[in-house]
């Protein structure tokens, strides 16, 4: 006995939901016929019967089946109200709290100018205002390798020079370069150029210092 078409039949006779299909009078008919024309009549009794099995089934417990789950559920909307997510702190972050109102900050850069005019300059005997580049400047920014930059200059008298550059080096910071800042000047001006990369608590106590010894600051006492 051939046992190919009914074992095709018999599971076409289940849903792949699980539940169980209703056969009409039609269907059952024509299911008949293709069999009886390839199976020998017993074959045929079977099918007849796994097929009445099936449609009695699906009549009696159609109803209490529960519905099946569909395929895929929609994804949850993202809700935006809360806005996006707050910026992680940087190392200028750091230092910028630190060194305070010190300096500003644009365009990512925290820019310390601090004037000279507790010196009356004079070049070849005539004066020079501090409004004309009589300044220290410093740049602070944050390093793409996740730490800081620092960069800058320092305007020194020329007692000035060795306490600052001792500032300096004791934290680390490198001093590029020592040079005078004028030719016939009175008094003797030099410049102390510097750079630096670390994080917040190495290069501002190492500026801090390092501006502490400049002018009216070298008489003030220390915090």
């Amino acid at each position: 006995m051939n046992f190919r078409f009914l074992i095709f039949d018999f599971r076409s006779a289940i849903r792949p939901a699980g539940r169980v299909a209703r056969f009409s009078k039609a269907d059952i008919r024509a299911c008949l016929r293709r069999t009886l024309l390839s199976v020998d009549s017993r074959a045929a009794g079977v099918l007849c019967g796994v097929m009445m099995f099936g449609s009695i089934c699906n009549s009696i417990f159609a109803e209490d089946l529960p519905e099946a789950a569909p395929a895929t559920q929609p994804a949850e909307e993202v809700s935006t109200s809360a806005g996006a997510p707050p910026a992680e702190a940087t190392p200028l972050d750091a230092a910028a709290e630190l060194l305070g109102d010190l300096g500003t900050i644009e365009d990512e850069v925290y820019t310390i100018v601090s004037p000279r005019d507790d010196v009356e300059l004079r070049i070849d005997g005539n004066a020079v205002p501090a409004a004309a580049g009589l300044e220290s400047r410093i740049h602070v920014w944050n390093c793409p390798c996740g730490k800081l930059n620092a960069s800058g200059q320092f305007l020194l008298l020329e007692y000035e020079v060795n306490d600052v550059i001792a500032a300096l080096q004791k934290e680390g910071v490198k001093v590029a370069a020592v040079a005078p800042a004028f030719i016939e000047d009175r008094p003797r001006l030099y410049i102390v150029r510097f750079q630096a990369e670390g994080f917040a608590d190495t290069i501002v106590p190492a500026i801090k210092d390092s501006l502490n010894q400049i002018g009216p600051r070298r008489l003030e006492p220390l915090e």
